[in-house]
């Protein structure tokens, strides 16, 4: 089943919510989603203050979408593997963007981007210990938003911290 929202009310006004601060610096909005029937929401976490999983460059991200408008087995998203590219904390270009090198497609953009680890480590005494089997975990990054040139695998990500206060935001209007 697809669904469909309209992104303009009966007036023709936007029903879109900017970032309250970037406003149309930023490639990402909040549209408030009425058609829910036969959706199933699967949330997430947006803030990581307590996460565990270690996000600096060279570890590896996930971009979960559909690229090229393909879906996967079960018309389920593909995850396109790739790795962080840039300090996770500093702005790129003035703008909270992590960068990240993936061979991600158009259809991607919009994307959920995880940091997603099998197994976690314990760390005792501050030292990183052995994997531990079962123990899972992810962290959401934020969402992707396209590459920096057509001739490059550089992507760019808007982060978790910047989508948080788009949300917020939402609900001050």
């Amino acid at each position: 089943m697809i669904a469909s929202e309209s992104l303009y009310d009966d007036s023709g006004a936007p029903r879109w919510f900017e970032h309250p601060i970037l406003r149309d610096r930023a490639d990402i909005v909040a549209l408030p989603l009425t058609r829910l029937a036969g959706i199933e929401l699967m949330p997430v976490t947006i803030t990581h203050s307590s996460n565990p999983i270690s996000c600096r460059p060279t570890e590896m991200v996930s971009v979960v979408g559909y690229p090229f408008g393909r879906s996967g087995p079960g018309s389920l998203a593909i995850w396109a593997a790739g790795f962080i590219a840039s300090e996770i904390g500093i702005l790129w270009n003035g703008l909270p963007i992590i960068l990240i090198d993936c061979r991600s497609r158009p259809g991607q953009s919009g994307s959920p981007v995880f940091a997603y680890r099998p197994s976690l480590f314990i760390r005792e005494n501050g030292e990183l210990q052995v994997p531990v089997p079962g123990t899972a975990g992810y962290r959401f990054l934020g969402v992707y938003g396209g590459r920096i040139h057509p001739d490059s695998d550089i992507g760019m990500v808007w982060n978790a911290d910047c989508l948080r206060e788009l949300v917020d935001s939402t609900s001050r209007s």
